[in-house]
C-alpha cells in the first residue's frame, strides 16, 4: 500500500529497506551475525525533539525518531532498517526501539502505523556486519 499524497511531499520521506538479522558461518568453524537486506517500503521518518528525546540523547542515545508507515507492514522490535532515497538521512541505519502496535483506527481512511527507532550502526553489535545479499 502506498502512503497519501500529502506525507509524500513531506521533506522526510522516503524509501527503506528492512534489514534481516541472519546467522551465518564464518568460514573458520563459527558463526556471526549479519543483516542481509528484506523489504522494502514507504516511510516518513521525523527526528523526535521532545523534552523526553533531549534527555535521552543526553544519556548517550544518538537520536531518536519517529517512523510512520503503512498499516499493512509489520517491523517489530529491534528491526533494523536503512534510508534508501529522500532528501535527508540517506544511507543511515536505524532500529525500532518501540511496539509495533500504534496505528490508526480501523474506520479511518489513513491506514498508517509509526514506531520509535534510533540511529543504529550493525557493525557495532556483537560483531555483526552488513551484506549486499
Amino acid at each position: 500500500m502506498s502512503l497519501p499524497d500529502l506525507m509524500k511531499a513531506n521533506e522526510n520521506y522516503g524509501m527503506f529497506q528492512i534489514y534481516d538479522k541472519t546467522t551465518q558461518n564464518d568460514a573458520y568453524g563459527g558463526y556471526i551475525t549479519a543483516y542481509v537486506p528484506g523489504a522494502k517500503f514507504e516511510g516518513v521518518l521525523v527526528l523526535d525533539d521532545s523534552i523526553n528525546a533531549q534527555v535521552a540523547e543526553s544519556q548517550g542515545v544518538t537520536g531518536i525518531y519517529t517512523l510512520t508507515f503503512s498499516k499493512g507492514l509489520h517491523l517489530p522490535w529491534h528491526t533494523v532498517f536503512k534510508k534508501m532515497s529522500g532528501e535527508r538521512l540517506v544511507g543511515m541505519y536505524f532500529r525500532v526501539t518501540s511496539k509495533d502496535e500504534s496505528a490508526t483506527p480501523r474506520v479511518t481512511g489513513l491506514d498508517l502505523k509509526n514506531v520509535k527507532a534510533e540511529e543504529f550502526q550493525p557493525g557495532t553489535v556483537n560483531d555483526s556486519e552488513v551484506t549486499d545479499g
